[in-house]
């Protein structure tokens, strides 16, 4: 078994596409890089705070405009609400760059959000209730670990991967993933190689599970080996930054008649719900989600490529259908079971955050979720491109 994967890996690895799409990933992901070192020059903290200044400026304008609806007045209310507190907490990181005893700035803060946590059943908006908690155990954090929230808005490692991940996006990894895979199965029937490797005395299970071993390592290891060397010349370059930095996950959501109501969005999030976990942890489990969406989106393909015995036919529509279920998930009328399908889990760092629970209104999306409806998806997919396999009279 173990020299039938080796010499699928090797056979896959020394065709001129899979060559080829590892270079244009490889060639993207450094443009990527370069065109967030860019970006970052021009937008300092100073300049960001700037911006929301005057974004919260224009809404206090458009607020006291006599045609605004007071359904509207409130919606803005809660988006000044929001900017007020990034703003506050971009003064404090800008102050704690500028300033060797940032700890008190962060202090009086933690006083403050302590004082509207006691009394945050006067909040009548539940979205502010947790972004007031988030901030509250992110600056605990801050200085229970000793961390100067400074390092926040450089551009480092951690960031700069989790900004690359985001940027690849789902589209672009389905469409890797769809070339590597779509064909590795029926790329032997023409010319007829199929036919020469059944007569040997091997099982078709065999033949078939090595072949789908080999599409998903060649899968995952050409975005994962991409993502973790340009983190380690980020790293080189850019610095790695504090490891321990706090990112907020586990967001949690619940039905709110009130929202629905108001906003036309039912789904609101959990007071204290979300968590704090160092940047470390969550760059790993970034990268083990997205491993699990890039097995199950090779998995989809491979099942094209065991039905259909055309390789161009078998990528064509291996591209257009993991395409197809992504915009088909996007639309609204079909948001009810958008949860059950994977190309809803393709961005890994929202799943974790929790913020495409609310993009879909689907209290179940969740990380341990997500874990098993792409297994199921794997699952699925395997033993149906098993079965036709084994039935499929190939040797005709």
């Amino acid at each position: 078994m173990k020299n039938l994967i080796v010499n699928e890996l090797l056979k896959l690895h020394y065709r001129k596409k899979f060559i080829i799409t590892s270079l244009i990933l490889l060639s993207i992901s450094i443009l990527i890089c370069i065109g967030m070192y860019e970006i970052y020059k021009f937008s300092s903290p100073e300049n960001q705070l700037k911006s929301m200044e005057g974004q919260v400026s224009n809404l206090k304008e458009r607020k006291n405009d006599s045609k605004v609806s007071e359904k509207e007045k409130e919606n803005i209310n809660n988006e000044i609400s929001s900017l007020e507190m990034q703003i506050s907490m971009m003064k404090i990181e800008i102050s704690s760059s500028k300033n060797a005893n940032w700890k008190e700035p962060l202090k009086n803060n933690l006083s403050a959000l302590e004082n509207q946590i006691k009394n945050i059943d006067s909040l009548i908006d539940d979205n502010s209730k947790e972004e007031i908690y988030k901030n509250y155990i992110t600056t605990k954090y801050l200085l229970d670990h000793n961390i100067n929230p400074a390092s926040k808005s450089s551009l480092n490692a951690y960031n700069g991967l989790e900004n690359l991940i985001q940027a690849l996006g789902s589209v672009f990894l389905l469409i890797v993933v769809a070339i590597i895979s779509a064909d590795i199965v029926s790329g032997e029937y023409t010319p007829p190689t199929m036919k020469v490797l059944l007569t040997k005395p091997i099982s078709r299970s065999k033949v078939i599970l090595s072949k789908f071993l080999a599409a998903i390592i060649s899968s995952t290891a050409v975005i994962v080996i991409t993502e973790i060397l340009l983190f380690l010349i980020m790293g080189i370059f850019w610095g790695f930054g504090s490891p321990s930095y706090p990112i907020i996950i586990g967001t949690k959501y619940q039905y709110s008649t009130i929202k629905t109501l108001t906003f036309g969005n039912n789904l609101v999030p959990i007071f204290k719900s979300s968590r704090i976990i160092p940047v470390w942890n969550f760059t790993i489990r970034i990268i083990l989600l997205q491993i699990l969406f890039i097995i199950a989106t090779a998995a989809f393909c491979f099942l094209f490529s065991t039905v259909l015995k055309s390789s161009m036919l078998s990528m064509t529509v291996s591209i257009l259908g993991t395409i197809a279920l992504n915009i088909f998930t996007s639309i609204p009328f079909f948001r009810k079971v958008s949860p059950f399908i994977f190309t809803t889990y393709s961005n890994s760092i929202g799943i974790l955050q929790g913020n495409v629970a609310p993009q879909y209104n689907s209290t179940l999306i969740s990380p341990w979720f997500a874990v098993l409806i792409l297994v199921l998806w794997t699952a699925i997919c395997y033993f149906i491109s098993d079965f036709t396999f084994r039935k499929k009279d190939i040797l005709v």
